[in-house]
């Protein structure tokens, strides 16, 4: 009907699958033989290796450097993963040395390795999830507005802040608006539970006889 909407952001911005990821990369960086951050890394739109890519690294024990430095890549998989593992691999070692520098711009550089803010993008909550990596590194840029962070402590805030999200805490970051709830034009979408103490002059329910 022409109406804007602006859903009401309520969900953890550490839960959501884009935020996850990019901490199971800045972990692997250092944990390079962790298998369950690697595998999920390998399985997501920044790698996409085929199954029975991951089945053969999986082979090696998770070890990628024993896979590409055996001299020959299987001709029965696809020459894009070696490719795609070359590129991983490459990607940490050219970050190794930059890794106590600005963490939002190495997170920009994991970012455009892969394209991937343009890859979520396609997703049917796009904007979302693009608002929400943006929203991650405006977290980060708090984070070293007076000083650098080491990395080591870098990563142990991200993956705390990922394994609260998880246990079901109140958010300390929700996920990125999309449209914007304070214009007088817009509706703002949102759960009975989530519009608690909000307010709102005028409130439709709608699907209450489902």
């Amino acid at each position: 009907y022409g109406i804007d909407a602006a859903p009401k952001a309520s969900g953890d911005l550490f839960e959501q699958s884009e935020i996850t990821l990019l901490i199971d990369i800045v972990y692997w960086f250092t944990n390079p033989h962790d298998k369950a951050s690697l595998m999920r890394i390998l399985r997501s739109p920044f790698v996409a290796c085929s199954d029975e890519t991951i089945r053969m690294i999986a082979g090696e024990n998770f070890y990628i450097a024993n896979v590409l430095d055996s001299g020959e890549w299987p001709s029965e998989l696809p020459d894009a993963d070696r490719r795609r593992l070359e590129s991983l691999v490459e990607l940490r070692d050219d970050l190794r040395w930059d890794r106590e520098g600005s963490k939002t711009d190495l997170l920009n550089r994991i970012i455009r390795h892969a394209a991937f803010d343009a890859v979520v993008l396609t997703d049917e909550e796009g904007l979302r999830r693009y608002g929400n990596i943006w929203a991650l590194t405006e977290i980060i840029d708090g984070w070293e507005d007076e000083e650098l962070l080491p990395y080591r402590e870098f990563v142990e805030r991200l993956t705390r802040l990922r394994d609260r999200a998880g246990e079901g805490h109140e958010p300390d970051h929700t996920v990125a608006e999309v449209a914007d709830p304070a214009d007088e034009n817009t509706v703002t979408l949102t759960t009975v539970h989530a519009a608690k103490g909000l307010e709102y002059p005028i409130v439709f329910l709608v699907d209450t006889f489902k």
